[in-house]
C-alpha cells in the first residue's frame, strides 16, 4: 500500500511539473489561439484594456520548444502587465523571417530597471531567450509614464 501511494505521488508530482513546462493550451490549441485564449481569461477587454495581436510570417511552422518559450513570454508580460502597468494598450508583435521577434509593449507607469531584478519572472523570461542563444531586452522608466517595451529575438531551431 505505502509503494502505490508513493507511486501516485511521484505521478502526480510528475503531471503537476509538465503542465508548467508545456503550457496545455498549446496542446489543443495553435499558439496565436492559444495566446488569444490566454487574452480573454486575463479579461483585458472587461478591465478596458485594450491588446492588439499582429503576426507577420508563418508562427504555427515554428518548433514546439519555439512555440512554448513564445508562449510563455506572452504570458509573463500580459500578467506583468495586468498587474503593475496601469496600462490601458497592449501591443504584441509577431515576425518570422530567418529569425524570429517578439515585441511587447505597454503604455503604462513603467518600473525602475532596479525593480525588474527583483523578481524571477523576468529573470527567467530572459533566461529562456538565452538558452535558445537569443537576445533578450527589456526598456522602461517609471519617473515618467512611457510605458514598458520588451524585444526578445531568437533563431529559428
Amino acid at each position: 500500500h505505502t509503494i502505490e501511494q508513493l507511486s501516485l505521488n511521484v505521478y502526480d508530482t510528475t503531471k503537476r511539473l509538465l503542465s508548467k513546462l508545456r503550457p496545455r493550451s498549446l496542446d489543443d490549441l495553435r499558439l496565436l489561439e492559444a495566446i488569444q485564449q490566454l487574452i480573454r481569461e486575463m479579461e483585458f477587454a472587461r478591465n478596458g484594456i485594450q491588446v492588439n495581436l499582429t503576426v507577420q510570417g508563418e508562427v504555427e511552422t515554428l518548433s514546439d520548444t519555439l512555440q512554448v518559450t513564445l508562449f510563455r513570454l506572452c504570458q509573463e508580460a500580459l500578467n506583468n502587465a495586468r498587474k503593475y502597468a496601469q496600462a490601458n494598450n497592449i501591443d504584441i508583435s509577431f515576425v518570422v523571417a530567418e529569425k524570429i521577434t517578439l515585441c511587447i509593449q505597454d503604455d503604462g507607469i513603467g518600473f525602475s530597471q532596479i525593480d525588474s531584478l527583483q523578481g524571477m519572472g523576468l529573470k527567467g523570461m530572459k533566461e529562456r531567450v538565452q538558452a535558445l542563444g537569443g537576445r533578450f531586452s527589456l526598456q522602461s522608466q517609471s519617473s515618467s509614464p512611457s510605458g514598458t517595451q520588451l524585444y526578445a529575438q531568437l533563431p529559428i531551431v
